[in-house]
């Protein structure tokens, strides 16, 4: 095994989503953090790969952005999302093989349990990164209650996933609590490396009374409890509520508003790229991730870059980056009167939102930086992986 970490080749195999100037593919969170890693790893010299389903490369098989090389793998869209795109992901998995084979990288970083299918079963180093920890046990009940299909998928999906973790050399889990998941379920091989940013990309531009949301609009995601508590404190406080993103429960949501009558101080936003969402970050009062399940959220991060008072569920992910009363507050997940009243705390004191927000931006910039994350990734290629 080679001590070797310099002028590496080093591959990373995307979701196998279909992305498109309607679905750009730093929007993602899993995809975000490929593409900053990676520019990351170009700038100390390495030689950087990233495959995905780029439907807006129009044929080409190659293009170069910010010095990395993207890799279009042309593959059928099957329709099959209701299904969690497990037949579209399959095909993309098997092509990618095939093209992972000519390029011979040094390593693969595999991100998602389908597309890494078939990539695991090359003789390559191989990392898996859980991204994604739907399948784990300690999310089936909740899988299930949001959709019935998970009665018959869940058990696939993890079986797949185990495979391909039963053949990569390292698991990197973004959170503690995935880690002792994962040793608890005999896989060892593990090292907690969590999600970063950009610190410098993110600056706090003011406070314009919004209290801000930001990601998909599904149930895992517990909007209706920040709604609730909003609508119960919107008559004592000149603040709005700002949603911005997708999703299947975006018309409930709004439903849901109508009948709170509080239809104009909440603003439902589509989804937007990156330059947009550090806008509305820079500017907003507060932002509320209330989700009921997490692994290492971006925006949260993103957030607390902007120098944001930020509130989270206190749920694995959220609770390995805020110090309760530090750098932002955890509530109790689906507790709206405890939501409610850290709102009211930040609202009603402008000077412990800027505390908070300070604190925030230190956090992120000595634990949670792209440049932090790749110093972690390189040292595990120097341990686990067969270079040259």
């Amino acid at each position: 095994m080679s001590n070797k970490i310099t002028d590496m080749r080093i591959l990373f195999v995307s979701p196998g989503g279909l992305y498109s100037k309607n679905y750009p593919f730093e929007c993602g969170g899993t995809q975000s953090q490929i593409y900053g890693i990676s520019k990351e790893m170009v700038r100390r010299g390495h030689e950087v790969y990233i495959m995905g389903r780029f439907d807006n490369f129009k044929g080409k098989e190659f293009e170069t952005i910010a010095s990395i090389q993207f890799v279009n793998i042309r593959t059928p869209h099957l329709k099959d999302e209701i299904i969690y795109e497990i037949g579209s992901s399959l095909l993309y998995s098997k092509a990618a093989a095939k093209k992972i084979k000519q390029i011979n990288p040094d390593v693969i970083n595999l991100t998602d349990r389908f597309s890494a299918y078939f990539p695991s079963k090359l003789d390559i180093s191989k990392i898996f990164i859980t991204h994604v920890p739907d399948a784990m046990a300690f999310y089936k009940e909740f899988a299930i209650k949001s959709n019935r299909l998970n009665h018959i998928f869940f058990g696939a999906k993890k079986r797949i996933e185990e495979g391909v973790m039963s053949r990569s050399d390292i698991i990197v889990a973004l959170t503690k609590s995935i880690r002792d998941y994962l040793h608890e379920n005999g896989f060892t091989d593990t090292s907690v490396i969590p999600n970063g940013v950009d610190a410098e990309k993110y600056i706090n531009k003011g406070d314009e009374n919004v209290i801000l949301f930001a990601g998909r609009l599904r149930k895992v995601k517990g909007i209706t409890y920040l709604i609730q508590a909003f609508s119960e404190i919107s008559k004592d406080y000149d603040t709005d509520l700002m949603l911005v993103g997708s999703g299947p429960d975006e018309q409930m949501l709004k439903k849901m508003v109508t009948l709170k009558h509080i239809e104009n101080r909440v603003h439902f936003i589509p989804m937007v790229g990156k330059d947009k969402l550090r806008e509305y970050l820079s500017r907003c009062s507060v932002f509320v991730l209330p989700s009921l399940f997490e692994c290492m959220p971006v925006t949260l991060l993103e957030a607390m870059a902007s120098s944001k008072p930020v509130i989270a569920s206190d749920i694995p992910g959220p609770q390995d980056v805020i110090t309760h009363g530090y750098n932002g507050f955890l509530f109790e997940k689906s507790n709206v009167n405890e939501l409610r009243k850290y709102l009211e705390l930040y609202l009603s004191d402008e000077g412990l939102r800027r505390e908070i927000g300070s604190n925030a931006r230190k956090t992120i910039k000595e634990k949670y930086t792209f440049e932090k994350a790749v110093d972690s990734y390189l040292k595990l290629y120097n341990m686990y992986c067969k270079v040259g």
